[in-house]
């Protein structure tokens, strides 16, 4: 199999968010053993934007689940299949690498490598994607029919205070599914990073800032066959940028749950709105702009005192001498599916792993 990335690292392949500490919730339409319904967007290929950005090959060293880094296949390297090819050594016993599933096998790809979803004991790997500020992609294993998926949008970034820095950035959200998907189709990943202190926002969506705000932070999203917005089939939402400022003028609102969290105003200006499923978050006070398909609000003209919305499904608002609002996540009709508002600090992250057919 072939992929690309700037930074793989394989992980456990057990599916647990990290401790919300309270603060997330499930999505209204999904549950851990339920199928969530599909909401209602107003996207469309049409509004879609095709990414620029490169892909870049990257190496993947680690184990798979379950099994020892430097482990070997048990019989793999001495014992070949039998001539009737059923993949069983003389003793009965299934032989990794042969190219036949069998036994306690959960995949069995043909050879004994690791770093390519099936490792050298035949046992699925998962990978993660950190944050490259880059697309990055992969083709499904030949043997796999669907994938499981989890992401976490990137936190917000945090504001200038008269007295230093405030880190009050809106925490990314969470998406989790299994997408069907077979074999030899080639899978975008889009990593969301953090936003930038009166700068830019996070790749993947973050609106962009100015003085005293911060950048919105990244969505994270999975799309297949295609690179552009309207190829989404998960997104995790990112958080809005803080505002401070003298004195403090507000928090930016979490990204992720189906409707991204608004921005706090803390000196009376109009706070921006959340990312819906069917349109960007409403603008704050001026010269703040609404968010868009894919994209956290920002400015128009002076971009003094201005924080940048989340990126998402739809972004969220951004607005003047506020906090931005956070973008939301889409996890449409897919299966187990599940998102949560506010559960990331800092950038974002997506862990995938194949399953067999």
């Amino acid at each position: 199999m072939r992929y690309t990335s700037a930074a793989l690292v394989l992980v456990a392949s057990c599916f647990s968010p990290d401790d919300p500490q309270g603060s997330g919730t499930t999505g209204s339409s999904a549950s851990a053993t339920g199928t969530a319904s599909d909401p209602t967007t107003s996207a469309s290929a049409s509004d879609s934007t095709t990414s620029d950005a490169m892909t870049t090959d990257a190496t993947v060293t680690a184990s798979g689940p379950g099994t020892s880094s430097e482990g070997s296949s048990s019989g793999a390297a001495s014992t070949s299949a039998d001539a009737s090819g059923s993949g069983s050594s003389d003793s009965g016993e299934p032989v990794c690498g042969d190219g036949v599933r069998d036994g306690a096998e959960q995949c069995d790809d043909g050879n004994v490598s690791p770093g390519d979803f099936c490792d050298d004991a035949c046992a699925i790997e998962t990978h993660m994607f950190a944050a490259t500020g880059v697309e990055q992609s992969f083709a499904m294993p030949d043997w796999a029919a669907s994938l499981q998926v989890e992401a976490y949008g990137a936190q917000g970034g945090g504001s200038e205070c008269c007295d230093g820095a405030d880190d009050d950035g809106g925490l990314g959200g969470y998406a989790a599914a299994v997408i069907a998907v077979g074999g030899g189709t080639m899978v975008y990943v889009y990593v969301g990073d953090q936003g930038a202190q009166g700068s830019n926002g996070g790749f993947n969506g973050g609106g962009n800032s100015g003085q005293y705000g911060g950048g919105g932070g990244g969505a994270s999203d999975i799309r297949v066959g295609g690179n552009t917005l309207a190829e989404r089939v998960l997104v995790a939402g990112g958080g809005g940028g803080g505002n401070c400022g003298c004195p403090d003028h507000g928090m930016g609102g979490a990204g992720g749950g189906l409707v991204g969290e608004p921005g706090v105003s803390l000196q009376g200006n109009l706070a921006p709105g959340g990312g819906t499923q069917n349109a960007g978050g409403t603008a704050g006070q001026m010269p703040g702009t609404a968010g868009a398909l894919g994209v956290g609000g920002s400015y128009a003209g002076d971009a003094y005192h201005v924080a940048g919305g989340g990126g998402g499904w739809y972004g969220g608002g951004g607005g003047f001498a506020t906090g931005a609002a956070g973008g939301s996540s889409y996890i449409g009709a897919l299966q187990d599916a599940s998102t949560m508002t506010g559960v990331r600090v800092g950038p974002g992250e997506v862990s995938v792993t194949p399953i067999a057919d």
